[in-house]
């Protein structure tokens, strides 16, 4: 299998119009950390089961 090499530098206006300091971006920002939130409430209480044997 082949790695693939991705640049480290993009133009994130190709994504949102305006760059880091559009609505769009920071709309999308605000919904990454809501998401975010929910997942880390859902694993307080999360305890992994003991594997089958």
């Amino acid at each position: 299998m082949e790695d693939v090499k991705y640049r480290e530098v993009w133009n994130i206006d190709t994504l949102f119009k305006g760059g880091s300091h559009s609505r769009p971006f920071q709309d999308h920002i605000e919904k990454l950390r809501n998401k975010l939130a929910i997942l880390e409430n859902d694993l307080e209480g999360f305890t992994p089961s003991e594997p089958d044997t």
